[in-house]
């Protein structure tokens, strides 16, 4: 069957985005979403390998292992010992590799890099920084690898919280900083949303933060990696621009800066038990009185106590009356509990 020009470049478009999902049984799932032959798309795959788009891991083996052509480059630099600055590494290590991409992703990268590799110049307390750039024709990945005390493990001293998962709550709400008088607090967190994918590991905590959808969850036990990474990638097709994020979070009639904060309410169940407690409610509002209208989303959440309720949508409401509390995404019982204790408003 002879393709036509327009579907050729259909096909390899598809195969290009389904390939990481489908390392071993390509060929059968190419044939079947476009019904075609084997040889059809035998010939188009041995197309791409030829002009380096992909390539088979396995030449010999039942499972091929088709990737995307990926090229990675990476940067050393020793922490201490030199006189760093973020945007002399960034223009370094980073740019080079991108300069020829769309200008938005230059944009993008320029800003979330930088602020990463800032965090790890001035607070990872660690001798060694490491930048790896891959560049593939679906993403473009950048990780930032410091050898220091971690991120979480420095957020939890800094507040003395009880355990280093307990961090991650306040890298969600935003505006956290160890050293308020230098930071404002907000460069990681519009960093996260700047990118297509936004992993902090270190540890043994995996933190995937991007948009509203915040996960925490534990590496392998015997994982020995000692420091902290953060993965920033970025898909090649984006149309998104540093403007587009800093819109999302500010209040147009104000200056454009961090007015509004949704805060995924689930993360504080990594503490254990159920949130019943005042203790948990003015933990879960520690600092939220920075922002204008904060968005409490109970996705994941089963059940709040009394107390707990009655703390957020009573007490801090009447003490922060220019913050704007919005529950989100609550079930029936969370939703009667919530109502409840407004009901006693006088």
């Amino acid at each position: 069957m002879k393709l036509t020009e327009e579907i050729e470049k259909a096909v390899n478009m598809f195969i290009v985005n389904t390939i990481e999902e489908h390392p071993n049984d390509l060929v059968s799932f190419v044939m079947n979403h476009f019904e075609l032959s084997r040889p059809t798309v035998m010939r188009l795959i041995k197309q791409l390998i030829e002009n380096n788009t992909i390539i088979r891991k396995n030449p010999r083996g039942r499972n091929p292992g088709y990737q995307l052509k990926t090229t990675r480059f990476s940067s050393v630099y020793q922490l201490g010992k030199e006189n760093l600055q973020e945007d002399k590494i960034y223009y370094e290590s980073v740019m080079p590799h991108v300069e020829n991409l769309p200008k938005n992703i230059q944009q993008l990268f320029e800003y979330s890099a930088m602020e990463i590799i800032n965090n790890a110049i001035e607070h990872s307390g660690g001798s060694q920084l490491t930048i790896l750039v891959s560049i593939n024709l679906k993403h473009v990945e950048v990780d930032i690898i410091d050898n220091g005390v971690g991120i979480f493990n420095k957020i939890q001293k800094d507040l003395d919280l009880q355990t280093p998962q307990q961090s991650i709550l306040e890298l969600c709400k935003g505006k956290f900083t160890s050293d308020p008088k230098r930071h404002s607090g907000e460069g990681i967190f519009f960093s996260s949303r700047m990118v297509d994918q936004f992993i902090i590991f270190s540890y043994g905590i995996i933190f995937n933060g991007h948009e509203d959808n915040d996960m925490i969850y534990e590496a392998n036990a015997d994982d020995n990696f000692k420091g902290t990474a953060v993965r920033l990638l970025v898909n090649r097709d984006t149309k998104r621009t540093p403007i587009d994020v800093f819109d999302i979070y500010s209040d147009q009639d104000k200056d454009p800066t961090f007015h509004r904060r949704s805060i995924p309410v689930r993360i504080m169940n990594i503490e254990g038990g159920n949130l019943v407690s005042r203790s948990q409610a003015k933990r879960l509002l520690t600092r939220v009185d920075r922002f204008t209208t904060v968005v409490l989303d109970f996705e994941g959440v089963e059940m709040i106590g009394q107390a707990f309720a009655d703390e957020i949508f009573r007490v801090f409401k009447a003490t922060h009356p220019d913050v704007k509390i919005v529950p989100e995404n609550a079930n029936a019982n969370i939703g009667k509990m919530i109502r409840h204790v407004e009901s006693s408003i006088q």
